[in-house]
């Protein structure tokens, strides 16, 4: 993935009006999982927004949570307002064929590998935090076809870089 993104390690991006904190525990090396969720959160204000991404014993889970504020059970900075929890599961759960349960209109769509899934993971909550704060109804319809935007277009990067 060199080029595609910088290589900055700062645990901390500053976005398109603020910053977002990301914090890593999973299995990935940190440097790459910054580099996607800085990727995925691309035209999307990211500003006050923690990013915890975790190791799952499911192929890959997210949740949002808004307006989090300070309390006892997660502990963030005074300046984040919400939380997303990112969980990707072992490398052997991938390719994975994905749709989103019940819902007839969502797309369908192949993901690759762990980085896609944190690509797609990360749009799919920010579009959430975005939908809440413009007041719009939470769609999952409209936040998977946000997320597959954003897969679509890791997916030209890549190539652009591996044909460069």
């Amino acid at each position: 993935m060199c080029g595609l993104i910088s290589q900055r390690t700062s645990k901390i991006h500053y976005g398109v009006s603020g910053r977002m904190r990301i914090k890593n525990t999973s299995r990935y090396p940190t440097a790459e999982v910054e580099e996607l969720v800085r990727f995925a959160s691309q035209g999307i204000d990211s500003s006050g927004v923690e990013v915890h991404v975790k190791n799952s014993k499911w192929v890959f889970a997210g949740r949002a949570w808004h307006n989090i504020g300070r309390n006892r059970v997660v502990n963030v900075a005074k300046d984040i307002d919400d939380l997303l929890v990112i969980r990707v599961g072992s490398p052997t759960n991938f390719p994975f064929e994905f749709s989103y349960p019940r819902l007839k209109t969502a797309p369908r769509y192949m993901i690759q590998d762990w980085k896609e899934a944190v690509v797609c993971l990360t749009a799919h909550e920010l579009y959430h935090i975005r939908q809440r704060r413009t007041g719009v109804r939470a769609s999952e319809v409209r936040a998977e076809r946000w997320a597959l935007k954003k897969l679509l277009e890791y997916r030209g990067a890549i190539s652009q870089t591996t044909s460069s």
